[in-house]
């Protein structure tokens, strides 16, 4: 990984500093978040290609349908939930973000 680019310069960096690092970066949008954080788990794929099998997106869609009705506390977000790639783990973090926002009463 290229350390010049914005993915090589986090790449080897520990969990706790890309968690800390969003953290702060995201409460300077919403304050309040800290307060809210339970836990978190960062994921490192290279290279980061989602494949689906036949049928992928039919289990996908009833797998976030479930999740809909899940514990509200506990968004999941990332190209894996979508189309693969930037744009749809862009929009997936955006539509988590609002599911908890909502859920939090903070929207």
């Amino acid at each position: 990984m290229e350390q010049n680019t914005h993915t090589g310069r986090w790449w080897g960096a520990d969990d706790d500093t890309i968690t800390r690092e969003a953290i702060t970066t995201t409460a300077a949008v919403f304050p309040g978040i800290p307060r809210t954080v339970l836990t978190s788990r960062v994921s490192r794929r290279d290279p980061a290609l989602v494949v689906r099998p036949p049928g992928g997106y039919a289990a996908l869609r009833a797998f976030n349908a479930r999740r809909r009705t899940a514990d509200p506390r506990i968004q999941l977000a990332g190209d894996y939930f979508g189309p693969s790639s930037t744009y749809g783990a862009l929009r997936s973090g955006e539509h988590a973000a609002t599911r908890l926002l909502e859920h939090l009463s903070l929207l």
